[in-house]
């Protein structure tokens, strides 16, 4: 994976109370901020924006990791119905 400026790395491992399973590598200059994972909870409480833009930013990567493998393997990333629907 290639992230950019105001990118996070580890949130989701965070979030699901896992181990990071992946090492980030630095090309260049950057600033990180490394925090617990009650901290990060924390903060996510506190600043809805924040909350918004990190959950955007973990649904973009989910869905760029599917077609990633949908393509790999042959196939298409395909929805169903919506849910209620």
């Amino acid at each position: 994976f290639t992230f950019g400026v105001g990118s996070s790395v580890g949130g989701l491992c965070a979030l699901g109370d896992v181990p990071r399973r992946y090492t980030a590598t630095v090309h260049g200059g950057f600033v990180a901020l490394a925090i617990d994972r009650e901290l990060f909870l924390d903060r996510l409480e506190d600043d809805h924006d924040l909350a918004r833009d990190f959950l955007t930013s973990m649904a973009a990567g989910l869905i760029a990791l599917l077609e990633r493998t949908a393509a790999r393997d042959g196939g298409a990333v395909t929805s169903g119905p919506a849910r209620g629907a």
